[in-house]
């Protein structure tokens, strides 16, 4: 994205920069998906214009020909199928920016009605990990296991994946693969030997280089965003 806007040239006064998606809204009342990034976050060396994966050309299934990838930032930056990028001194207008992909600036009780005013876009993702093996009410044979999952941050990068299993509070280490790398995920491994036949349930969090520590339970905002509460999976030993 940084290329693209020095090419075309950015005026003094752009301080944000408007993507329009070219999605078919369900119907004639919907209006188009168009959202905007601050101009920092816009020229930061991560945010890229896609035009390929793996090689070959961005498939239309993916946001192709062109989409853009936004590392650390939740999805509905990621506009797909772009068709048009314009710089501008104020963030994009319209239901997708004004309205949709807000929260609480604040901490609040769940219900309460939030004012316009101090509501905040969605930008960073929070540290959050989830369970892939075992299946949630699944069945595993008594015998030693390896539980396996996901974890993934917004700014800096996943540096501690804990496990407790139901019956034993204390949490335990996890093996995490791969390097320590921003804007990725990382996924992870952790040795379990059920001794006992019935229903165990596992728990997982996930910490990251910014402190960020997977909570108990997220601080509530009216349309869920940013779910990240400590991940449980169930599952019969036989």
């Amino acid at each position: 994205m940084a290329d693209l806007l020095e090419r075309a040239g950015v005026r003094p006064d752009g301080a944000h920069v408007h993507l329009l998606g070219s999605d078919g809204p369900p119907s004639p009342r919907t209006p188009p998906f168009l959202r905007s990034l601050p101009i920092g976050r816009a020229l930061g060396p991560g945010t890229l214009v896609a035009t390929t994966m793996n090689g070959e050309p961005l498939p239309l299934l993916h946001g192709g020909p062109v989409r853009l990838v936004v590392p650390g930032w939740a999805g509905n930056h990621w506009v797909k199928w772009l068709r048009k990028v314009t710089v501008a001194p104020e963030e994009a207008p319209g239901f997708y920016m004004r309205t949709g992909y807000r929260m609480p600036r604040s901490p609040v009780s769940p219900g309460v009605e939030v004012k316009p005013a101090d509501l905040v876009p969605v930008t960073w993702l929070n540290v959050k990990s989830l369970i892939t093996w075992p299946a949630a009410d699944g069945t595993v044979p008594v015998g030693r296991h390896e539980v396996r999952g996901v974890a993934w941050t917004g700014e800096g990068y996943v540096t501690r994946v804990e496990v407790a299993v139901e019956g034993d509070d204390s949490w335990k280490p996890a093996t995490l693969l791969g390097p320590e790398r921003a804007g990725s995920w990382r996924l992870w491994r952790f040795a379990w030997d059920p001794s006992r036949l019935g229903r165990h349930t596992l728990r997982v969090r996930a910490s990251d280089s910014s402190g960020g520590v997977q909570p108990e339970t997220t601080p509530w905002n009216r349309s869920g965003y940013l779910w990240n509460g400590i991940d449980r999976v169930s599952c019969e030993v036989v």
